[in-house]
Order: C-alpha cells, then sequence, then structure tokens
C-alpha cells in the first residue's frame, strides 16, 4: 500500500494521467494487468491506474511475485488496510 507522497500522488494525479481514488485505485505492472482492470483483493475491488519503478521491480516482493500497489490518502489508511490483507494475497484481475 502506498499514500500520496510524492508531486503526482499528492494532487491524486496516477502516472497515466488518471484520477487516484483513495482505497479504490491501485499501482500495477501494466505488463502483467492492463491499465482499466478491476482488481479484487480479498472482496475488495481495486481499479489499475498507476504503476511505479518499485511496481515493476517487484521491490516489495524482492523480485519475485508480481506486486499490486494499493493507493490510500494517508500513511494511516494504508497501513490500516495492509494490516487485514497481510503482506501477501491473492488476486483477481478482470479486464
Amino acid at each position: 500500500a502506498y499514500p500520496k507522497q510524492d508531486p503526482w500522488t499528492a494532487k491524486y494525479q496516477s502516472s497515466t494521467g488518471k484520477r487516484l481514488i483513495s482505497g479504490k485505485s491501485c499501482a500495477v505492472d501494466p505488463r502483467i494487468i492492463r491499465y482499466g482492470s478491476k482488481v479484487r483483493i480479498k472482496g475488495k475491488t481495486y481499479i489499475a491506474k498507476d504503476t511505479g519503478t518499485a511496481v515493476v521491480a517487484r521491490k516489495a516482493s524482492k523480485g519475485k511475485l508480481p506486486v499490486v500497489d494499493l493507493f490510500f490518502a494517508t500513511p494511516k489508511q494504508a497501513m490500516a488496510e495492509l494490516g487485514k490483507i497481510g503482506r501477501y494475497a491473492w488476486v483477481e484481475v478482470e479486464n
């Protein structure tokens, strides 16, 4: 999970130009999950609107697994949701 943290996300602006919505948008590797896809994690749906170097490099999984990064307005919200989901989860994708 990532909070608004840089000039782009502070303005709720994704790398694709789409508006980020806290708790509803996520960052993906577009080579694996297409932008605009619905991404379901533990019954909650997010829309793939963003990417980043850490997502593409799979930094959170030390390069082993694809990464989906969930967007939240504050670090507190990000940590609360991460506490519910955990570090690893099954992901369903609907293109």
